[in-house]
């Protein structure tokens, strides 16, 4: 987190954990109604790393949470670049709810993202 937003001061023990592709999680489902993505900055590699899973339209709503504020140090601001890479896989923003203000500005929303037809 950068000198903006400092909510979880004091943590004190890093922790590894093993992770998987969400590509190589859903290979074996037919279809998601709805996939919820909130990853604190890391969003965008999130969506890269479900690419095959987007390219065969398995997703019907990916709902996910844009930032307008860079809160963390190591991720650039990419809400534009969600909504670009998201349109090349023919998924359209439908819908923004929970906007929160940061600083008399807006700090993030939810975003709703349909595949079109």
């Amino acid at each position: 987190m950068n000198k903006n937003f400092q909510s979880l001061g004091g943590i004190n023990k890093k922790y590894y954990v093993n992770f998987y592709r969400l590509d190589y999680i859903l290979k074996k489902v037919s279809c998601v109604d709805l996939c919820k993505i909130d990853a604190q900055g890391e969003d965008l590699n999130i969506l890269k790393g479900m690419s095959l899973i987007l390219k065969k339209r398995l997703i019907k709503i990916i709902k996910i949470e844009l930032s307008f504020i860079n809160f963390y140090e190591k991720n650039d601001l990419n809400y534009l670049d969600i909504i670009n890479f998201l349109s090349v896989y023919k998924y359209k923003l439908i819908n923004i709810s929970k906007i929160k203000y940061f600083k008399n500005q807006i700090g993030f929303c939810d975003a709703y993202f349909e595949l079109s037809e």
